[in-house]
């Protein structure tokens, strides 16, 4: 029975070692399982962050898109009119011109002055509409840069 006893004893005793050479392999798994949360919780919460940020980017992206919008919107009507004040002239000096053509005849000196004059003013104002818009162009471009400079007001004024 001595023996039977040793036996057991020698079996409970690899039994031990055993479990608690598991329990150290457990305990090793679970701090690599603890570290691999933390790791993940850290990514975790930069990702959140990174979300964050293309959150705001993507509504700076969106304001930017409807203000550039809005501006294009604006540059169509502003087209729109200028195109307009443009036709207006060109087309009565175009009608004029052909109405000459055809009936030159039937105009006295005095009306055919008169109607080129009134012509030749509205050519006037499309140029000087043209020159302005040139200048504006340039300086949207950066072509031209603005250069205040002192001027003496009854100066303009007398000439």
């Amino acid at each position: 029975m001595l023996g039977f006893l040793l036996c057991q004893q020698s079996i409970v005793s690899n039994f031990s070692i055993e479990i608690q050479t598991i329990y150290g392999k457990f305990e090793k798994l679970l701090l690599k399982i603890k570290e691999s949360l933390d790791e993940i919780e850290r990514q975790n919460d930069e990702l959140n962050e990174q979300n964050n940020e293309i959150i705001l980017y993507n509504n700076r992206l969106e304001q930017n898109r409807n203000r550039l919008e809005s501006l294009n919107n604006y540059k169509d009507n502003l087209l729109s009119i200028i195109s307009h004040d443009l036709k207006s002239p060109l087309n009565s000096a175009s009608g004029l011109l052909s109405l000459f053509v055809k009936k030159a005849d039937s105009f006295s000196k005095e009306e055919m002055n008169e109607h080129v004059n009134s012509t030749l003013k509205s050519m006037e104002r499309v140029s000087e509409l043209l020159e302005n818009l040139l200048q504006w162009s340039l300086s949207e471009t950066g072509e031209i840069t603005f250069d205040p400079q002192k001027q003496s007001l009854p100066k303009i004024i007398s000439t």
